[in-house]
């Protein structure tokens, strides 16, 4: 699978001036990120990611009751390492093709019977040698050239936040703050073959050679989605494979995005020897046309390589409330010591729905390509129903509450019994739906909407503790 390279330098100071009214945090970080192969050769180096990290406070008056702060900071993040596998590796990938001679075994495993010979794209199996595979991959180490782009850069976002306290008696201080992040560079497996069509006409070939060479879906390349790709491309009709510089408006894809907005409200008492109440409430919003790495909506987990930009189709209707977004989140903890051995508390959660969507199958007159695919797209029963807009799920409502007692033993040790009881009031929200509009014969799911999860059921926790 090969190897995979992260180094990082973080350098930080903070200063205090104006009589320590203004404090700052100034920190820089470096990252450096590689990906070798299977032969030991680096496929993809970052060269040196500098980050700031950037905070400052600041005491309005001079009587630590009313403060103002900030925040910048900018994260970049290693290319993963699965992708070695697919790019500089050894992959072995083959379909079998036998007789059915019944099942067998817990689960009613299939047994195999006879093989099939004399398939048309059949090939000697990698293991067996019999002739009765289909081979994607039979482990010849794979050629990183045409499959990475040259220029690609490391994947990055970057966050900032405002806000301010103010103390309002000896024991509360309320608050409010401003976060925003959003992505500033994505890497996923893009297909460029509308980007390679238009540089093949360029070079004067025929529309229709260049349509036959790049007809969609042949060339996939890692690469920035957005951003100029070069790349050594597939072959041109002539048969030579220059490398290229793809333009991004060629590609037919938007920039990924994804912007999250919040503000937050806080209010906390502290603990005076009787009780403590801490609570917040946050209004957000997650937007975008890009989740991240992964697809939570049809189950990708291949980090940097889902369905998003395979082909242009898949972009239609992308853009909405990403699988994360609740606008209300409201918390709070509560403890409270009613005797000198026994502590109680609680915790709340509050949040509102999420949003869903209805995936299904580009229309063939859409884009053909895409089409084939017959699921992963925005377009659900040849309609397009846009991000986040098909239905929404259950509010969510989880209270957990907690008793420790204080066991009497010599000073020298320190023993307690703890009970926790998760989601007492046993809410049955449900937490994740099917969101395939569509089954793989395009034909209407009867499972679309139906629940997937439920909330964790009230359980209970039992700890003994013993310090000396």
């Amino acid at each position: 699978m090969g190897t995979v390279r992260n180094q990082a330098l973080y350098l930080q100071d903070e200063w205090s001036l104006l009589r320590d009214r203004l404090k700052l945090q100034l920190g820089v970080r470096d990252d450096r990120f590689s990906n070798q192969g299977v032969n030991g050769e680096s496929f993809y180096t970052s060269g040196d990611q500098w980050a700031p990290r950037l905070g400052a406070s600041y005491d309005v008056f001079g009587d630590s009751k009313t403060k103002v702060y900030g925040y910048f900071g900018k994260y970049y993040l290693p290319l993963a390492g699965d992708i070695n596998l697919n790019v500089a590796g050894q992959l072995v990938t083959y379909t079998r093709y036998n007789l059915f001679n019944g099942v067998s075994g817990t689960g009613s495993v299939p047994t195999a019977g006879a093989a099939i010979l004399g398939g048309t794209n059949f090939m000697a199996c990698p293991d067996t040698k019999t002739v009765n595979c289909e081979v994607a991959a039979d482990g010849t180490p794979s050629n990183p050239a045409g499959a990475i782009a040259n220029n690609l850069s490391a994947q990055s976002d970057q966050e900032f936040i405002f806000g301010g306290s103010q103390q309002v008696s000896d024991h509360i201080r309320v608050g409010a703050y401003f976060t925003h992040r959003e992505l500033t560079n994505v890497i996923d497996d893009v297909s460029v073959d509308a980007g390679e069509r238009v540089y093949c006409a360029a070079k004067g070939f025929t529309a229709a050679a260049c349509l036959k060479a790049y007809p969609g879906g042949r060339h996939f390349v890692i690469a920035n989605p957005g951003k100029d790709v070069t790349v050594q491309i597939n072959a041109l009709p002539d048969g030579t494979t220059p490398v290229a510089t793809l333009k991004a408006g060629d590609l037919l894809y938007p920039n990924p995005s994804r912007n999250y907005n919040a503000v937050t409200l806080t209010f906390d008492r502290s603990f005076d020897s009787v009780w403590s109440l801490s609570a917040n409430y946050t209004w957000a919003m997650n937007k975008g046309n890009y989740e991240g790495g992964v697809r939570s909506e049809n189950g990708q987990l291949s980090l940097n390589r889902t369905s998003d930009f395979d082909s242009p189709g898949f972009v239609n209707g992308a853009y909405g409330d990403l699988p994360s977004d609740r606008r209300h989140t409201f918390k709070a903890y509560g403890s409270y010591r009613p005797f000198d051995f026994l502590d109680l508390g609680s915790n709340l959660l509050v949040q509102s729905p999420q949003h869903f969507s209805c995936i299904g199958t580009v229309p063939a007159s859409v884009d053909a390509y895409a089409n084939s695919y017959h699921g992963y797209s925005y377009y659900c029963n040849d309609q397009l129903i846009p991000r986040g807009t098909a239905f929404t799920g259950d509010w969510r409502t989880q209270v957990d509450v907690s008793a420790v007692v204080h066991l009497p033993l010599p000073k020298q040790f320190d023993a307690s019994i703890r009970l926790d009881v998760f989601n007492v009031l046993n809410s049955k929200a449900v937490t994740s739906f099917n969101e395939s509009g569509q089954l793989s014969d395009d034909s209407p799911n009867s499972n679309y909407q139906k629940p997937v999860a439920y909330q964790s059921p009230r359980y209970a926790r039992l700890q003994f503790r013993l310090g000396f």
